[in-house]
């Protein structure tokens, strides 16, 4: 199990996001598919960036950060009201990755 974060930023001057977590969240369970491998999502917003931390099953720090980017790319591309947002990075969250965030693929 790997502990993946990913940042969603709004355009400038764009309207202010106004659907809670909760509705990102599920949002982002709707998209998922098994080769994601979501096991757990927590979203956090504001008005104009989403916080996500996934939970991923996956064969490595490496894979998961792939695969929570696919399913970032997703969720902007599918979600109307996120269709002008972009993917800001995905990292992973375990202390002892000292690597940099980096954007997906």
């Amino acid at each position: 199990m790997y502990l993946i974060g990913a940042l969603l930023a709004a355009p400038r001057r764009s309207v202010p996001l106004t659907q809670s977590s909760a509705i990102i969240a599920d949002m982002v369970w709707l998209l998922a598919n098994a080769d994601d491998g979501l096991e757990h999502v927590r979203a956090r917003t504001g008005s104009h960036h989403i916080t996500l931390v996934l939970f991923l099953k996956g064969e490595s720090d490496d894979a998961a950060e792939a695969a929570a980017g696919r399913l970032c790319e997703r969720l902007v591309t599918a979600v109307p009201f996120l269709a002008e947002w972009r993917v800001h990075g995905c990292w992973s969250l375990d202390p002892h990755d000292s690597r940099p965030p980096r954007r997906p693929a």
